[in-house]
């Protein structure tokens, strides 16, 4: 994260809150930014998130894993001390020749930000790196076990394996993510919904994926009625 100013949004062709895929010309920007001293670097991601607030969370009363895919380069050396700092077990796949899914956020003045992200190695977990040994034994020892919809973009078969590999004994988690996820993916969504034990969405997620299945027979109403009714508990 780092502030810009309108020559840069120019040069690379940036929308102010706008979020584009990085391509080749961005490659000098991001190496710009990660040896700036006025840049902020933070260890980000949907599902790294949660593992970082769970923990901050838990303390020391409980430990917490995260699984990822990463790439063959200084930002993984990076994202793991992270992770060890914040006595985070680390699980990730490595991917040789690779690189490590990144995203650059640029704030202007007047408030706007601007993203250029890179999924990179982090579109690429295997469902066969599940297997291995120290992550079935991880796995297995989880009360616990959290996964998120954009997975499906890329790695469906990863959160088919997830769900399988939980016993009836372990909660498992899931987020919805975004709404292209709700409405693109709502089959195999459904697919797995038998084992979800959570289901998370924010209200226009979970509207969207009510759509997505039944149409706009009044879903909005029924969602609002049952949040209203649950927040007053």
């Amino acid at each position: 994260t780092a502030k810009c100013d309108a020559e840069t949004h120019t040069q690379y062709c940036l929308r102010p809150d706008g979020c584009i895929r990085a391509s080749e010309n961005h490659n000098d920007l991001l190496c710009k930014l990660f040896k700036d001293p006025d840049s902020y670097l933070s260890a980000g991601g949907s599902a790294l998130n949660s593992a970082r607030i769970a923990k901050w969370i838990l303390d020391n009363k409980g430990d917490v894993s995260f699984i990822g895919c990463v790439g063959d380069d200084t930002y993984k050396d990076w994202l793991n001390n992270i992770l060890q700092l914040e006595n985070i077990t680390s699980l990730n796949e490595a991917i040789p020749g690779e690189s490590t899914g990144t995203c650059i956020c640029l704030l202007t003045e007047q408030g706007g930000r601007s993203m250029i992200t890179s999924q990179a190695a982090a579109a690429k977990l295997s469902s066969q790196h599940l297997h291995l040994e120290h992550i079935k034994r991880k796995l297995s020892e989880a009360s616990h076990v959290f996964a998120v919809g954009y997975l499906f973009s890329h790695s469906p078969d990863v959160v088919h394996e997830l769900a399988n590999l939980c016993s009836e004994s372990q909660i498992f988690a899931f987020s919805l993510s975004a709404e292209y996820i709700c409405r693109q993916y709502k089959e195999e969504i459904l697919q797995i919904m038998p084992r979800i034990d959570f289901l998370f969405g924010n209200e226009s997620e979970i509207v969207t994926f009510g759509e997505a299945l039944i149409g706009q027979q009044s879903i909005s109403g029924k969602f609002h009625s049952r949040l209203n009714f649950t927040g007053g508990c």
